[in-house]
C-alpha cells in the first residue's frame, strides 16, 4: 500500500490527475475512452465489436471499469509482441543498421 501512495504522491506533485474507482465501477462511453485516451467514437466500435463486455442501461452503454482494464493489459501485451517480432524480423533482415554507411 505504501507504493500505491507514494506513486498517488508522486503524480499529484507532477501535476498529474487521478480517479479512484472500483473494479466493479460501471463506466460510461466516454469515461471508458478516458481511461486509455482514445476516442469515444473508437471505443463505442470496441464495444459493438465484441471486443469488450458491455451493458445497456436504456440507451446508454455501460463498460465496466475492470473488463475495460482487462482489455487494455491484454491489448497492450499483444501489442509489444508484435513489435518485439517486427524488431527481430528488422534484425534478421539487418534492416535499420547503419553500420554499413560509410562515414565523409
Amino acid at each position: 500500500m505504501g507504493v500505491l501512495l507514494l506513486e498517488i504522491l508522486g503524480g499529484m506533485a507532477a501535476g498529474s490527475a487521478f480517479a479512484v474507482l472500483c473494479r466493479d465501477a460501471e463506466l460510461p462511453t466516454q469515461q471508458a475512452a478516458d481511461y486509455p485516451n482514445v476516442s469515444r467514437r473508437f471505443r463505442v466500435g470496441l464495444l459493438e465489436a465484441g471486443n469488450v463486455p458491455y451493458c445497456r442501461v436504456g440507451a446508454h452503454r455501460r463498460v465496466r471499469f475492470e473488463d475495460l482494464r482487462l482489455f487494455t493489459h491484454a491489448s497492450d501485451a499483444a501489442r509489444r509482441i508484435a513489435l518485439d517480432k517486427l524488431t527481430a524480423d528488422a534484425q534478421d533482415l539487418d534492416m535499420g543498421c547503419c553500420h554499413s554507411l560509410a562515414v565523409t
